[in-house]
């Protein structure tokens, strides 16, 4: 198992995970990644917060970012 870390960035900056999600590989995290955007979104909506310019940034253990999951992209 390998540690994901999946920072938040939004128009004001970058909002460090310290905490990161442990995944087989980077396609189980890729699959995290993307369940999490969702609640993120459905959240978002319910409170009447526009969160589409913002994005995840995933990154390995040692700080390389793997891929970035835009929050707008989900919505399609």
């Amino acid at each position: 198992m390998s540690r994901f870390y999946f920072h938040l960035r939004q128009q004001d900056g970058l909002t460090i995970d310290d905490e990161g999600y442990e995944a087989r590989d980077v396609a189980q995290a890729l699959e995290e990644g993307m369940e999490a955007v969702r609640a993120v979104l459905v959240d978002a909506l319910l409170a009447g917060i526009d969160v589409s310019a913002s994005a995840f940034e995933c990154t390995d253990e040692q700080g390389d970012v793997l891929f970035f999951l835009e929050f707008a992209t989900a919505l399609h």
